[in-house]
């Protein structure tokens, strides 16, 4: 090349990185938390607070708990049991527990005898606590999960 093109591709060359190199910084990776185990951005939605409804529930408690992948969610849930949204109240009220059938995994006004609660709480005849591998419910959300039983286990808020 003559000197001519040489500062010309020189002026070129620095002119883009000072545009580029400020894009590229807005767009480094971060600390990532803001994203979700998958990397997926987390929508800025606010937090459902902790009661005995059943959004409530599974906002707080099936979904972050048990909706996990190779546990109860995917086309192959755990003892035939989906905890994902939109498929853990049809899965889980008034039907027979895998094992032990005798008793529902939710029993509507009978959380004494809703088999998913003795699971959660480790009192339960077959199998280990829920949820597996993982630190035990907190009684509080336990407690919310009685409360919603007890009022009858209903699907709306």
């Amino acid at each position: 090349m003559n000197r001519y093109c040489d500062k010309h591709y020189y002026l070129l060359r620095t002119s883009i990185a000072i545009l580029v190199l400020p894009m590229l910084a807005a767009c480094s990776p971060g600390n990532g938390e803001s994203l979700d185990e998958n990397g997926n951005p987390v929508p800025d939605v606010p937090p459902i607070p902790l009661s005995s409804n059943f959004t409530s529930i599974q906002a707080n408690i099936f979904t972050p708990s048990c909706a996990l992948s190779g546990c109860h969610s995917g086309t192959s849930p755990q003892a035939g049991m989906s905890l994902e949204e939109n498929q853990s109240f049809t899965s889980i009220v008034d039907q027979p527990s895998s094992e032990v059938p005798q008793l529902k995994r939710i029993d509507p006004g009978n959380p004494d005898d809703s088999y998913l609660i003795r699971k959660l709480e480790g009192t339960a005849s077959v199998g280990v606590q829920m949820p597996r591998n993982a630190a035990p419910l907190s009684v509080e959300k336990i407690n919310a999960l009685r409360d919603w039983i007890h009022d009858g286990a209903l699907a709306g808020c």
